[in-house]
Formats: C-alpha cells, structure tokens, sequence
C-alpha cells in the first residue's frame, strides 16, 4: 500500500519510476496507490489544464486511476485510486442525491473551509492569523474541485445539471460546511427530496443524516460527514459538513484502503468528533 501525500504536480512527474516499483511489489502481493493529490482525479488534459494551470506531465495516464469517494462506489479490487479533493467531497455528497433527477437545472453551491486546508506554508491570505477575524471568498466561480463534483455526477447519471460554486475562507481552523441551492423540480416535494437522500445514504457508514442544520463541531476530528435537507416554497438546500483533514482527506484515504483492501470499511475510522 502506497500513500502520496506530495504537492500537486509531484507524483505524476515520479510516476514512471511508482509504477515499476508497483510492479515489482505486486510480484509478491498486492499494491495499491493511493494519491492524495489532484494530478489524477480529472481524466481530461484539457480539463487538468483549465483547472491546474499548466500541462499535465504524464496525459497518457489521466483516467486510469479511480476517483476515490467511497459512497459512488467502484473502489473495491482499485489499484490505482484518486483522493478527492476536500470541498469536491462535500459538495459531491450533497449533490449525489440529486443524479437521479433529470434536468434538474442551475444548482448553485456556497461553501466555507478552514485555515488547515491550505497547508502548512504561511501566506497573507492562508495563514490563520491573518484570517482568524476575517471572511472572503476566494476563487469565486473557479474553484479547481469544480470540475471534479461534475465529473462526479455525470459519472451517476446526472445530466441536465448547470453548477455554480464559490467558496470562502472561515475564521476556523479545521472544518467544510457546504450549502447547495436549487429549485425543487415539478413532481418533487420536501418529503421526496429527504426520501431521495436517505435512500442514497442507505447503506453509508459514514454519512449522518441531521433533522436541520449539519454543524461542524459534531464532525471535526472524525471521517463522518452529516447531511441536512431544509425545503420551503419550492426552494430547497442541502447542506454537508465535514472534517477536510478527515474525510475530506486523510481519512477517506483510509477508508479507500480499507474498500480496496477487502478489510472492514470502519477500521481505524470509528473516532467521533472532538465535540464538546
């Protein structure tokens, strides 16, 4: 089992020598590679490049890794898998619920992180001290984990779906609360939208399902994620927090290893949130 937890772009300028080293391993047993990064959750160029910044070093490989949230499946018997992105993972477990419905239309999604998601290098907009009193958004409708929520839900069967992200900079340290926002579609009631969600969430260990407002401070430190559904007057929110560093990453990562591995999705992963 390999991890890369490197900057964006590391990996897949050292992937040649990943995939020998792969290769030699699985001779005795076998390896699965984790990559924590986002050189390989986008199977386009064009879309790396519109989302990065720049060109893709090793474009023959893009799509040949699986996009790792656990809840859309196909992570079992992996052996190359695609972290998501922290808000890609909120905001796709969100809107997951929704991929069954036709045309749902213009779907617009607010969502707020902590200072940890931006790393451990200090800059004037990401180090904690210099937002701890502050609130901005940031990227507004360019987020680079845009294209992979869409990638996302194409791949459920979502068509019809016009998406529109801005994120923002919280006066926290760890912590994603995302709020998506759309016109309930004619023949859908509140009751239908909660039915839809559970019914998706059925068999999903790690999501809550929260009468009201999901809250940060219940997830913080673990690999839970909570949902809540509010509805009036045909306007209708889903709402999910998550930890970025837990489910928003690492410990999704283990619970991808976990999938791939055949062991008990749970294992390592049962810690409840800090709270209160």
């Amino acid at each position: 089992m390999i991890f890369a937890a490197m900057e964006n772009g590391r990996l897949a300028s050292l992937i040649g020598s990943v995939l020998t080293a792969l290769e030699e391993a699985e001779r005795a047993r076998r390896a699965v590679l984790i990559d924590l990064s986002g050189d390989f959750r986008l199977r386009s160029a064009d879309a790396y490049r519109a989302a990065y910044g720049c060109d893709h070093p090793r474009p023959d490989l893009l799509g040949s890794f699986t996009y790792g949230l656990p809840e859309a499946g196909a992570i079992a018997q992996a052996r190359f898998i695609a972290n998501p992105g922290c808000f890609a993972t909120a905001v796709g477990l969100a809107l997951l619920p929704l991929a069954s419905i036709e045309n749902i239309g213009f779907i617009a999604v607010s969502g707020c992180t902590g200072s940890s998601g931006s790393g451990f290098a200090p800059s004037a907009v990401t180090h904690h001290p210099a937002r701890a009193h502050d609130f901005r958004a940031y990227a507004p409708l360019a987020h680079r984990h845009q294209p992979e929520v869409e990638m996302l839900l194409r791949d459920a069967g979502a068509r019809g779906v016009a998406l529109s992200f801005v994120p923002h900079s919280a006066p926290i340290v760890r912590g994603i609360f995302v709020t998506a926002q759309f016109r309930l579609p004619l023949g859908l009631d509140g009751d239908g939208l909660a039915e839809l969600v559970k019914a998706r969430y059925a068999d999903s260990t790690f999501i809550r399902l929260i009468n009201g407002s999901p809250r940060i401070a219940t997830v913080a430190g673990s690999n839970y994620a909570e949902i809540g559904v509010a509805v009036k007057d045909g306007n209708a929110a889903i709402m999910c927090a998550i930890d970025n560093l837990g489910k928003g990453m690492a410990g999704q990562a283990v619970q991808n290893m976990n999938i791939a591995l055949g062991l008990d999705e749970t294992t390592g992963l049962m810690q409840q949130a800090v709270y209160p």
